[in-house]
């Protein structure tokens, strides 16, 4: 028998994401999941997105942090309950009995509950062992839904090879004390950055969200790379958004009856 786990164990959590998060697929059916779904293993965090953006600054990074089994333990039961949602609306989009289908569903969160109210059970009164559960973390357990966020891992996100964060882990290293921290880049933020009459590396920082003062003390041609890439980012993101603006005008006006014209 190993050791027991203890409710003051640290367990580093893991998440693939893009970095613009606009260029992402939606996984999960519930909008306040999204972005909140997080592995134990890096390898399974390298996986996602599936659909990763090649963008220097688009590209897939690794967020991680450190969690306790009890957060784990409930947030793995809020994935389970995502899980079970939709496995509820393909059984209703595809023509299962509405009585059928929710008492699927219903019979899938007593279950949930009682393997989850177990584990925690076993946790509080120092029982649980601590091989099971690490197994758990890759079985059973292997995901969770949290309900706060872990920074981007310099580290976790450089092995996946995306070449703009290691840029900026470079200038970080260089300049030990700078502010350094990396938010998503919503799509808002960023053309509202570019229309501020900013100096370049101020625009670059005020859109993801980094202290511009790690861009002015950067090497000059480490940064036209980086502020390139971004522009370039931009310029496809401004033009999706017209894109699309244009298609909905146009479906718009094709619904407009010929005698209302």
């Amino acid at each position: 028998m190993s050791d027991k786990v203890t409710p003051d164990q640290s367990i580093r959590a893991f998440r693939g994401e893009n970095l613009i998060k606009g260029l992402g697929q939606t996984l999960s059916p519930d909008e306040d999941a999204v972005g909140r779904w997080y592995g134990f293993t890096a390898d399974k965090a390298k996986r996602y997105p599936f659909d990763k953006s090649p963008s220097i600054l688009g590209g897939a990074v690794t967020r991680t942090m450190d969690v306790s089994p009890d957060e784990i333990i409930e947030a793995a039961r809020k994935a389970r309950y995502q899980h079970a949602k939709s496995a509820l609306t393909f059984n209703l989009k595809n023509g299962v009995e509405k009585s059928k289908a929710e008492n699927i569903y219903f019979k899938d969160l007593n279950e949930i509950d009682d393997f989850h109210t177990s584990v925690k059970k076993q946790l509080d009164e120092g029982t649980l062992d601590r091989d099971r559960f690490n197994f758990m973390l890759k079985s059973t357990i292997q995901e969770g839904v949290f309900d706060k966020k872990g920074p981007i891992d310099i580290g976790e996100t450089f092995k996946r090879g995306n070449i703009g964060i290691a840029a900026l882990t470079g200038a970080a290293r260089a300049l030990p004390k700078a502010a350094f921290g990396l938010a998503g880049l919503p799509i808002d933020a960023i053309t509202g950055a570019t229309e501020t009459g900013l100096d370049a590396e101020e625009e670059v920082g005020q859109a993801m969200g980094v202290d511009p003062d790690v861009f002015y003390r950067m090497d000059p041609e480490q940064f036209d790379t980086i502020y390139n890439n971004f522009k370039m980012t931009v310029a496809k993101m401004q033009q999706e958004r017209s894109e699309d603006a244009k298609k909905a005008s146009g479906e718009m006006r094709s619904a407009v009856p010929l005698d209302a014209m």
